[in-house]
C-alpha cells in the first residue's frame, strides 16, 4: 500500500506543476450511444454536445454516428419463431436418502 501511496503523490505532484499532464477529472454522465465517440461529462453543454454529434453524423465525416438512431433497437422475432407453450424446467431427480447411518467395513474380517 505504501508503494501505490508514494507513486499518486508522486503523480499528483507532478500534475500540480504542469496542469497540462492532469487529463480531465470531471465526471462521465453518458458514455453509450451517440455520446460513445465523446463521452458528455459534467458541466457540458448537452443540446451543443447533441449538436456536435449530429453535425458529425450529417457530415459524413470518420467516426460518423447516426444520432437519430436509437441505442438499442427493439429485437423482433417472427410469430413462428414465438414459443406457444410455456418453458418449464424439468423437476429435480430426487436421491434417496439413507434412514440408517452407513458403517465402514475398513478393518474387519471377512
Amino acid at each position: 500500500m505504501a508503494y501505490w501511496h508514494r507513486e499518486a503523490s508522486r503523480r499528483q505532484k507532478l500534475e500540480e506543476r504542469h496542469p497540462e499532464l492532469a487529463g480531465d477529472r470531471r465526471p462521465v454522465l453518458a458514455h453509450e450511444g451517440i455520446f460513445a465517440r465523446r463521452p458528455l461529462r459534467a458541466g457540458d453543454d448537452v443540446a451543443a454536445a447533441i449538436a456536435e454529434v449530429r453535425g458529425a453524423a450529417g457530415a459524413g465525416g470518420a467516426g460518423a454516428v447516426d444520432a437519430s438512431a436509437p441505442d438499442f433497437p427493439p429485437v423482433s422475432r417472427p410469430a413462428a419463431a414465438r414459443p406457444t407453450v410455456p418453458v418449464t424446467t424439468p423437476p429435480r431427480p430426487t436421491v434417496p436418502r439413507p434412514t440408517a447411518p452407513v458403517r465402514s467395513t475398513r478393518g474387519t474380517p471377512s
